[in-house]
């Protein structure tokens, strides 16, 4: 684990695209806002060797915090997009590199159980670390949002919540072939940005002296161009619902979910499927879950939410 201060790391990270609207939901006056925001950065190694890059941002450099983690396959683990506000209602700011992503060495599964399980374990990582109180949130939107709940799916004890936002649960219907038409379109330019976001994050974590994630990234770049990660391939090339797309559906796995969970949707984004309501209605009604909540996209939910759900307000 790497640290640092300073104000140019939360200026770069506020070039990010912001993923969650923000506004104030009221303020805890135990956590009064930071004139600095501790950085810091490192690798979490998983069960099979593969490491996770995450970088956290920390309220003050004192004391335990809740714990919100943005998890996608873009640079969240060398930049979290989440933002200043959440660090001033007291969280620890955590964001996470999928496997074979960015800095996280591995293969890019893109949306299976596997993605699950490794965000998972880091959630129970970040549990047991020297700044976090033990509770664990998780907030984000489309791809973040989606690996929200491929982890939730997986029970992680210290998971308490969830907010995942433009959810795509079936990708067969909602991306690849909307009305049993194909839409490549979509996919190819989503997938042809991702040698650019890894080169960012790269760039990044060799500004924060990270020596190791410049060869991770080209070496995640490269494998784009597998025949068994080729998704533009896969998608051009196989119009059934096949098992490909079923281990890659979110909606099988979404029964285990036993948390309160926010969903939130959009009315439209960038060509793939506005469903809502197919993949909530198979959320668990569980003692730990209490209501699942659902929301039209309105920039103050996260923050209640969070404060009850998350901290326990």
């Amino acid at each position: 684990m790497v640290q640092r201060s300073g104000r140019r790391h939360r200026q770069r990270a506020a070039c990010g695209v912001v993923l969650i609207a923000l506004a104030a939901c009221g303020g805890d006056p135990s956590y009064p806002p930071s004139d600095g925001p501790i950085h810091q950065w490192g690798y979490i190694t998983l069960p099979n060797g593969n490491k996770m890059r995450y970088s956290v941002s920390l309220p003050h450099s004192t004391g335990t915090y809740p714990v919100l983690i943005e998890y996608d396959g873009y640079a969240s683990g060398s930049a979290p997009n989440l933002g200043r506000r959440w660090l001033d209602q007291g969280y620890a700011v955590m964001g996470l590199n999928v496997p074979g992503t960015g800095c996280s060495s591995g293969d890019d599964r893109v949306f299976d159980a596997t993605v699950g399980a490794a965000g998972a374990y880091a959630v129970e990582w970040a549990a047991r670390q020297n700044w976090s109180n033990g509770r664990v949130g998780m907030v984000g939107d489309s791809y973040a949002g989606y690996n929200q709940l491929w982890v939730a799916s997986q029970r992680p004890e210290h998971l308490l919540a969830i907010a995942p936002g433009k959810d795509v649960t079936d990708p067969y219907r909602d991306v690849g072939y909307p009305g049993g038409i194909q839409n490549i379109g979509f996919p190819a330019a989503w997938i042809g940005r991702f040698p650019a976001y890894w080169q960012a994050a790269a760039a990044v974590a060799k500004d924060d002296g990270d020596t190791t994630c410049e060869q991770t990234a080209a070496a995640n770049i490269a494998k784009l161009r597998r025949p068994d990660l080729d998704w533009l391939r896969w998608l051009d090339t196989d119009p059934h619902y096949d098992a490909l797309y079923v281990q890659r559906s979110a909606m099988f796995a979404t029964g285990y979910i036993d948390i309160p969970t926010l969903g939130t949707q959009a009315w439209q984004d960038e060509q793939v499927g506005t469903r809502m309501g197919y993949y909530e209605d198979t959320l668990s009604a569980s003692d730990r879950s209490g209501k699942v909540r659902r929301s039209p996209r309105k920039p103050r939910k996260p923050l209640c939410f969070g404060a009850f759900f998350i901290r326990g307000r």
